[in-house]
């Protein structure tokens, strides 16, 4: 057990944004990508990792994930634009509306 903690102390922490934009850069030019070519060459903590993602990233309407007639999971792009990303806009956006008002006045 002591070794698989020494382990995970070896990799880097979960960082969603991270793995958010490699399962957008796998789209390259497609709409459409297999999960499994999203995951091949990957050592296990990372397709975990970005799995967990791309269920994240469904729940927020980012991509859908689908299963195939054949049986393999496909993910459909819906929309690059994370999460944090349309927090952060969505706060500009309102300090932007909180200034102009303050201005009008």
């Amino acid at each position: 057990m002591k070794y698989f903690l020494c382990l995970k102390e070896t990799r880097p922490a979960f960082d969603m944004l991270h793995y958010s934009r490699c399962i957008f850069d796998s789209f390259a030019d497609n709409d459409t990508v297999f999960m499994e070519e999203v995951l091949t060459g990957k050592p296990k903590y990372e397709a975990f990792r970005t799995f967990v993602s791309a269920l994240i990233l469904a729940n927020h309407g980012n991509i859908d994930i689908v299963e195939t007639d054949g049986g393999q999971v496909e993910l459909s792009l819906l929309n690059k634009t994370t999460l944090s990303e349309k927090l952060a806009s969505d706060a500009i956006s309102s300090t932007s509306t909180v200034i102009n008002k303050e201005t009008v006045t």
